[in-house]
C-alpha cells in the first residue's frame, strides 16, 4: 500500500478552485508590477512604486484608466460563490473579498501588494481592487453596502489619507467560512452554548402546540421570521420545544445575563447572530426567564430582541409576556407537562426492562418534571453503580434539581423520625397518615379521575400544625416527608423577607416553584410571622404588607405540592389562609398517657441488624416519669442530657441521673422543679427516695 503523503493527495474541488483563483490573483498583480517597471525604464525614471488616480464612484472611468486587466477571475470558488450569494453581494464587493482573504493566506498576495501601493502595505485597498476588478457604481463602505453592514471587512483608516487607500483587512469568521470550516463566530460561541437535539418525543399537549406553531410559522418568509415568545415557568420544555420547532437548524441557548448593557455592544451582537443565521443556518434560544421585565437588563435584551426581528429564527424564554419593539411576534404558553404525560415520559425513560407501572406513577405523583429532566435523570440512576435500589436512586436524583434553587432560602432537615418514634392522639394521626395518603394519590384523583380538568386551583395539599411550642409539630412534618421520601425545607424567614419592596415575593416565588418541580414539603415554621393578618392601610408600609400577604393567598392556592404551617399562635392568622387550607391538625399538650410512651420511646435501643447499641438502662419507672408536665421536646432534651451524664461517669441511664437532667430543663425553663411534677403521694415519695439517693 503507498504512503499517504501530502504530495500525493490530490487537492479536493473546493481547494483546487480557490487556489486557482489565487494564482489568477498573483498573476494580475504581477502583470501590474512588471507593466509599471517597464514603463519607468523606457521613460528613463528611477523605479518607484506606482500609483492609481481613482474616478468618482457615480461616473464612468475616464478613457485613460487602465482597463487591459483581466476584470474577474475564469471560476469563483463554491465557497465565495455561495457567500456571495448568502449574503446577497454583488461581484465587486466578491471578488474584493477575495483580494483581501488572498492576502491574508497567501504571502505571494500580501508582497505584491506592497510592492505595488504607494504607501508599501501589504493589506489591499480599494484602489487596488477597483485596479483589479473594475470600479462599481456605488460607495463600496456606505453604511448600506454588504461589506458594511455584514461587518466582513475591516477598514484601517488614517485622517490623513484617502478612504480609497485605507488598507482592508477580512473578518476572520468569514476567513474560517471561505476556508471551508463552518464553526459558530468566536465572539457569539463565548456566549452561547449549543443545545444537542434530544430525541425523547414531546408530550401530547406541546406536541400539539409544535404543530401550530409550525403552520404558523411557515406563512412566513426567511427574511421576514416572526420573534416567538415562550411563556411559563419551565425552562426545560420551552428549550425541548424550540429544539423540535428547530429541527432544521443548529439551536443555541443565550443566558440573558451574558448579554451586555452597551448598545453599541448590543447592536454588534445582533449583527453577528444576523450574519451568523445566513452563514450557518442557526436558531437562538434567548434565555430571560429570570429577567425583570422592568428592569436595565431586560432594556438590552428588548433592543437585541428588535434587531433580530424578520432576520434570523429567534425563541424568548419568559415567564410572563413582555412588550417587545417586534412588528411581528407568536406569544405561545408552554405548561408543565401533565401527571400522567410525566408518568409514560418515565415508562418511556425507563425501558421496558425496569418497567414499573407504580414507580412511575410515585415518580410523577411526586415530582413535577419537564421531559429532558426525567430523561436525564433516567439515564443518571440506570448508569449509577450504587448498591442501592433504582427506586431510591431516582429519588435521590429527582430531589437534586430542587437543591440548588431553594437552599440559599430555605434550610433542609434530615427527616429520620418514623410513625413509631411520634406520640399524638389517634384522631390527630389518622390526620397525618390522610395528609400522606392524599399526595400519594394526586396522580390518580387528578389527572386519572379527571379532578384536574374541573380545578383550576387547590390542586395542592396545605396543613396547618397548631399547637405549644415542642408538642411535636416538626416531628410531624419529618414523619410526612419520611415516609413519602421527599426532601423537608424550613423556610428561612431571614432570608425570604426583603425590606425592599417586591423583593419578598419574588423570593417566596422561587421557593414555591423550586418546590413544585422538586417535589420538596414546604415547612412554614412561625408561620404567623408570614401568614398574619391584614391590617388597616394607614401608610405605605400598610399597603406593602398587605401586598405580600394577598399574593401569599393567591400563591398558597395555586401551589400543586404540600405545604406544612406551624404555629402556636392560630389566631394571629389570616382567616383567608385557614379557609384555603386542607388540613388543620392541633397538637395538644401530651397527656399522662402519651407522657409514658413518650418516655418508652425516647431512648434508643440495640439495633442487631446494624450492629447497634441500644442505650444502657437500668431500673426506670416510667409510670412515674409520666406524672412529669412535660412537653415531648423537654422529654427529648432531659433524656439526652441523661445520657450523657451516665456516659460521663460509664454508667447506665438511671432515675436519679433523669431527676438531675429535670432539674436543669426546668432551671432553663424558668420553673420549680415542682411546677412540672404532679400533687401525688405516690410520686412525692418516690422523688424524696430519689433525692435521698443522689445525696
Amino acid at each position: 500500500m503507498p504512503v499517504v503523503s501530502p504530495e500525493n493527495v490530490a487537492p479536493s474541488s473546493t481547494g483546487r478552485e480557490l487556489a486557482e483563483a489565487v494564482d489568477w490573483l498573483e498573476r494580475r498583480l504581477r502583470q501590474i508590477t512588471d507593466a509599471a517597471a517597464t514603463r519607468v525604464l523606457i521613460e528613463g525614471q528611477p523605479v518607484k512604486k506606482p500609483t492609481w488616480r481613482f474616478w468618482p464612484w457615480t461616473s464612468k472611468p475616464p478613457a485613460a484608466a487602465p482597463t487591459a486587466i483581466a476584470p474577474a477571475p475564469p471560476v469563483s470558488p463554491p465557497r465565495l460563490a455561495e457567500l456571495a450569494r448568502r449574503l446577497e453581494l454583488d461581484p465587486f464587493e466578491r471578488d474584493t473579498l477575495l483580494l483581501c482573504f488572498a492576502a491574508e493566506i497567501d504571502s505571494r498576495i500580501s508582497t505584491l501588494c506592497g510592492l505595488i501601493q504607494h504607501n508599501g502595505r501589504s493589506r489591499p485597498t480599494l484602489e487596488l481592487a477597483a485596479v483589479l476588478f473594475g470600479a462599481p457604481g456605488h460607495w463600496p463602505l456606505s453604511p448600506r453596502g454588504k461589506l458594511r453592514a455584514w461587518r466582513l471587512l475591516d477598514v484601517e483608516h488614517f485622517a490623513s489619507e484617502s478612504p480609497m487607500r485605507s488598507a482592508l483587512s477580512i473578518d476572520s469568521r468569514i476567513i474560517d467560512f471561505l476556508s471551508g470550516n463552518n464553526d459558530l463566530d468566536e465572539r457569539l460561541a463565548n456566549l452561547v452554548s449549543w443545545v444537542p437535539p434530544n430525541l425523547s418525543p414531546l408530550p401530547a399537549s406541546h406536541e400539539e402546540l409544535a404543530r401550530s406553531l409550525r403552520i404558523r410559522l411557515a406563512k412566513y418568509p426567511n427574511d421576514g421570521l416572526p420573534v416567538v415568545q415562550l411563556l411559563g415557568r419551565d425552562p426545560s420544555s420551552k428549550t425541548h420545544l424550540a429544539d423540535q420547532l428547530s429541527a432544521d437548524l443548529r439551536l443555541y441557548r443565550f443566558p440573558a445575563q451574558l448579554l451586555p448593557s452597551q448598545i453599541n455592544e448590543v447592536e454588534l451582537l445582533a449583527m453577528l447572530w444576523r450574519r451568523e443565521h445566513r452563514l450557518s443556518n442557526v436558531a437562538l434560544l434567548l434565555d430571560a426567564q429570570e429577567v425583570d421585565a422592568h428592569s436595565e437588563r431586560a432594556q438590552s435584551i428588548c433592543q437585541f430582541v428588535g434587531r433580530l426581528q424578520g432576520s434570523a429564527r429567534c425563541f424568548i424564554a419568559v415567564r410572563d409576556r413582555w412588550s417587545l419593539p417586534c412588528g411581528e411576534e407568536i406569544v405561545e404558553e408552554v405548561g408543565r407537562p401533565t401527571r400522567s404525560e410525566q408518568a409514560k415520559a418515565w415508562t418511556f425513560a425507563l425501558g421496558p426492562s425496569v418497567y414499573d407501572a407504580g414507580l412511575q406513577n410515585k415518580l410523577a405523583s411526586q415530582f413535577n418534571l419537564s421531559i429532558p429532566h426525567i430523561t436525564d435523570i433516567a439515564a443518571i440512576a440506570r448508569g449509577s453503580s450504587e448498591e442501592t435500589s433504582l427506586s431510591e436512586r431516582l429519588s435521590i436524583a429527582c430531589q437534586a434539581i430542587l437543591h440548588p434553587a431553594i437552599e440559599p432560602l430555605a434550610r433542609r432537615i434530615d427527616a429520620r423520625a418514623t410513625w413509631d418514634d411520634i406520640v399524638v392522639p389517634e384522631k390527630q394521626l389518622q390526620l397525618l397518615q390522610q395528609i400522606v395518603g392524599q399526595v400519594s394519590c394526586r396522580q390518580k384523583v387528578y389527572d386519572d379521575w379527571g379532578f384536574a380538568r374541573r380545578l383550576t386551583r387547590g390542586l395542592g395539599i396545605s396543613a396547618l400544625f397548631t399547637g405549644e411550642s415542642g408538642t411535636g409539630k416538626t416531628m410531624a412534618a419529618e414523619v410526612i416527608a419520611n415516609d413519602l421520601g421527599l426532601s423537608l425545607y424550613v423556610i428561612d424567614l431571614s432570608a425570604v423577607v426583603s425590606k425592599y419592596i417586591g423583593e419578598t415575593e419574588k423570593n417566596l416565588a422561587r421557593v414555591f416553584d423550586a418546590a413544585e418541580d422538586g417535589g420538596g414539603i414546604l415547612f412554614f415554621d412561625e408561620c404567623d410571622a408570614l401568614f398574619g393578618k391584614r391590617s388597616e392601610v394607614k401608610d405605605s408600609h400598610d399597603r406593602y404588607a398587605n401586598i405580600e400577604i394577598n399574593y401569599l393567598l393567591q400563591r398558597i392556592e395555586a401551589y400543586s405540592g404540600l405545604a406544612i404551617l406551624a404555629t402556636n399562635m392560630k389566631n394571629a392568622l389570616d382567616t383567608a389562609f385557614v379557609r384555603r387550607l386542607r388540613f388543620s391538625v392541633s397538637f395538644a399538650f401530651p397527656g399522662e398517657t402519651e407522657r409514658r410512651r413518650i418516655w418508652e420511646k425516647v431512648f434508643p435501643v440495640a439495633d442487631e441488624a446494624h450492629n447497634l447499641k441500644g442505650t444502657p438502662l437500668e431500673s426506670l419507672d416510667y409510670a412515674h416519669l409520666a406524672h412529669w408536665n412535660l412537653t415531648g421536646a423537654n422529654i427529648q432534651s432531659i433524656a439526652l442530657n441523661a445520657a450523657f451524664r451516665a456516659a460521663a461517669i460509664n454508667s447506665a441511664v438511671t432515675m436519679e441521673l433523669i431527676e438531675a437532667a429535670a432539674r436543669d430543663e426546668s432551671l432553663k425553663l424558668g420553673r420549680p422543679i415542682n411546677d412540672i411534677e404532679t400533687k401525688t403521694p405516690a410520686m412525692h415519695q418516690s422523688l424524696i427516695a430519689a433525692r435521698r439517693r443522689l445525696v
